[in-house]
């Protein structure tokens, strides 16, 4: 905790009186989404509990903590009555500006998409295999194959009864022979015997070696990198992928935006669990709660990707007209300002 000398604001009262009921204490609905709210064996810790807590302490707020299970919920309890004011990783919309009032913004957040790049089966992997760069060399490779096929054929047809004299029945036994001799086969079928298609044979299986070494090259870089890159990317990505969210948060509103129709869940638990069972192909959430799930899942599959998007900020809410705020407000600007919200971030959500 800091010391708390330097501070002059006090909070009227009266003002607290009317934001506390006759109780005296503030009633905060909270839930559990980490880094920012989640409970420990002491009780409640987290970015946004300890940046209250700060303030709370610094403007003598007695305060209790009620738990809920989505932001709906914590909205519908400042809307009814039953609690006070609402704590956690709620974004400040325009549309919840309209019935609630909020702090100035305790965390600047937006959207990003988590995401696990498909392993790839092997229906899924021969459509890549053959993109233009194989299918340039093995075109390549073909007429090479044909060309060689005819050098040796018109050397070897008139010294040599293993290449028919007649021009498709060499010509095939000559590219046969081209095929057995780069692939380092050697059926013995076809061999060459003058002086000159030896010398063809020696270059075209130098030649052999390096071209079925740059093939194989290709087609393992391709498969290897097919297996490492996600799907999705980015929100161009989206279109025609099974994405989950939230229920009744932002992302919920900014994916209908789009026209994308996402699978809406209850938690962001079960929202994750969908993108690691492959049931979903991404999830489309607040950026630093998926950064801060893939850090403690410890699992190397799950990526965030893609930009921030849709700038929001994290604010406590509390009932429209509510006077207590702006104390609060200033509490939370010295925070920013001292450098102890940056601590917190730090702290919760690394570097």
């Amino acid at each position: 905790m800091k010391s708390q000398d330097a501070r002059t604001v006090q909070i009227d009262p009266a003002v607290l009186a009317e934001a506390t009921g006759p109780d005296g204490v503030l009633d905060i609905a909270v839930r559990k989404v980490e880094p920012f709210v989640f409970l420990t064996p002491r009780g409640w810790s987290g970015y946004s509990i300890e940046m209250w807590e700060e303030a709370a302490d610094a403007l003598k707020i007695p305060y209790e903590y009620q738990e809920k299970a989505s932001v709906a919920e914590q909205l519908e309890a400042v809307r009814s009555g039953k609690a006070d004011a609402a704590l956690g990783a709620i974004s400040i919309t325009a549309a919840r500006e309209e019935e609630f009032d909020f702090s100035i913004a305790m965390y600047d957040s937006g959207l990003q998409i988590l995401t696990k790049p498909s392993n790839g089966t092997a229906w899924s992997l021969l459509p890549k295999m053959f993109s233009s760069t194989v299918l340039f060399l093995l075109l390549g490779v073909i007429a090479l194959l044909i060309l060689v096929g005819h050098v040796v054929w018109l050397i070897e047809r008139r010294r040599n009864e293993d290449f028919p004299r007649k021009y498709l029945p060499g010509v095939w036994e000559g590219t046969w022979w081209a095929i057995v001799t780069m692939s380092t086969v050697g059926y013995g079928d076809t061999r060459v015997k003058t002086k000159a298609g030896r010398l063809v044979a020696m270059c075209w299986i130098l030649l052999g070696l390096v071209l079925v070494a740059e093939f194989t090259a290709i087609i393992t870089s391709t498969l290897t990198v097919t297996r490492l890159e996600s799907d999705v990317n980015n929100l161009g990505d989206l279109n025609g992928k099974r994405v989950v969210t939230v229920a009744n948060t932002t992302s919920v509103q900014f994916l209908e935006g789009l026209g994308i129709q996402a699978l809406e869940v209850d938690s962001a638990e079960q929202a994750f669990q969908a993108v690691e069972s492959g049931k979903a192909a991404a999830f489309v959430f607040d950026a630093p709660i998926l950064r801060s799930f893939v850090v403690s899942s410890g699992d190397d599959s799950l990526q965030v990707v893609g930009p921030v998007f849709q700038p929001q900020g994290y604010g406590m809410a509390f009932p429209s007209g509510s006077e207590i705020i702006t104390p609060i407000d200033l509490e939370f600007l010295k925070q920013r300002e001292d450098g102890f919200a940056a601590d917190l971030s730090s702290k919760y959500l690394g570097d």
